[in-house]
């Protein structure tokens, strides 16, 4: 009995190692690259404007009404170093610090560099000395430096989609 049950494991044991050695083995092909080109919402506007543009715009609108969704095109200039919560436009007189609504997405850093669409409201914000101070460390500079605080331009942007990679 002890000899039948040893043959039989015995069997079973070269019967498995044999059909894994002549079985077809099976591949997986590695996961394409993932390349994020639209962060957020999808882009509802068509027609882009530059950030000079919306800036005349935001500056010549009535106080206390309500800024329009706009569409802006532009290089960005700087993201937040910490987690991507922001990103900086730069445009030929200004910069536009641009945050994201509801704190909804985030940016890579990779994006510094490249043109992007961003769609959202634009806003005229007085910092105080501790939020300037938090973004400049935000920046990677040195909050030690900042000694009074500033006008910020913004955009709280709904959607950002790159159109031109580097």
């Amino acid at each position: 009995m002890k000899t039948l049950l040893s043959v039989l494991v015995l069997a079973v044991s070269f019967n498995s190692f044999a059909n894994s050695e002549t079985a077809t083995p099976t591949t997986t092909a590695p996961a394409a690259a993932v390349s994020t080109t639209e962060f957020g919402a999808a882009l509802t506007l068509k027609k882009s404007i530059t950030i000079d543009q919306a800036l005349a715009n935001l500056n010549n609108q009535k106080e206390n009404s309500e800024s329009k969704t706009v569409l802006v095109e532009a290089q960005v200039d700087k993201v937040c170093v910490k987690k991507g919560c922001w990103m900086s436009l730069k445009s030929k007189t200004s910069d536009v610090r641009v945050k994201f609504k509801d704190y909804g997405f985030f940016v890579p850093i990779s994006l510094v560099g490249k043109t992007v669409l961003a769609e959202g409201v634009m806003l005229k914000k007085e910092l105080t000395l501790g939020q300037t101070k938090h973004y400049v460390e935000d920046e990677g500079g040195d909050p030690s430096k900042v000694t009074e605080p500033r006008t910020d331009y913004q955009m709280i942007a709904t959607g950002v989609k790159v159109i031109e990679t580097k």
